[in-house]
């Protein structure tokens, strides 16, 4: 662009961009962030992230009328995001192929339909934003991580790597942007490769739970 206009700074030396470090963000062990938020208010949406890899507004956007198929889906659809310091509920998510629909562990679905309610429009986690990121981050820096409430859609991700779980199911699952096939906007079922995968990830997260139950005794 300067030699486009005719500027010539005559440098000695090359003008270099300074190179971008990567950091390494160091994750709690997900038994360890299970037993920090088990009995807390935000014990079900930490499950909600970790597990089915949910972003906090879309958490916070879950309706029980959201729940499809006996329990069986649940309908990721819509956002109740915090800006300009206040929330705002948007009838879609951040992206269009954020909105999709998702196996739901038994496990949640039972923790779900446990909580009291009196309408399948109230929202399944009640909690607002600043109460649920801060809490979290508390919780955490107070057990001696430092980790963001988002940090759990990386362990969703980390944990399917590790157990070989294929990239597109793992990206079909978080709403991450890919050109395969989505769960969005209808319900299918499940190929039984599918099946196998989500089996792995629920087996996973469900010893994990039983792990922890373990340890009151």
């Amino acid at each position: 662009m300067l030699s486009y206009h005719d500027v010539d700074l005559r440098l000695k030396k090359k003008i270099v961009c300074p190179r971008v470090r990567r950091k390494i963000k160091t994750l709690a062990p997900a038994l360890t962030v299970i037993n920090i938020v088990k009995g807390t208010e935000f014990e079900l949406a930490c499950l909600l992230a970790m597990w089915l890899s949910l972003r906090i507004g879309e958490i916070r956007g879950l309706r029980y009328s959201d729940i499809m198929e006996n329990g069986q889906f649940l309908a990721v659809q819509r956002e109740i995001v915090y800006t300009g310091g206040k929330d705002v509920l948007n009838e879609y998510n951040k992206t269009d192929i954020s909105t999709r629909v998702i196996p739901l562990p038994q496990t949640l679905y039972k923790m779900i339909t446990a909580q009291s309610h009196k309408s399948d429009d109230e929202y399944i986690v009640p909690l607002g934003y600043n109460c649920l990121y801060k809490g979290f981050r508390r919780l955490m820096a107070e057990a001696g991580f430092k980790m963001s409430f988002h940090n759990l859609r990386a362990m969703f991700a980390t944990i399917s790597n590790a157990l070989k779980i294929p990239d597109n199911y793992i990206q079909s699952i978080g709403g991450w942007s890919n050109p395969t096939t989505m769960y969005k906007h209808y319900i299918r079922e499940l190929t039984s490769e599918e099946q196998k995968y989500q089996a792995q990830i629920n087996g996973y997260f469900s010893g994990l739970l039983k792990e922890n139950q373990g340890s009151d005794d």
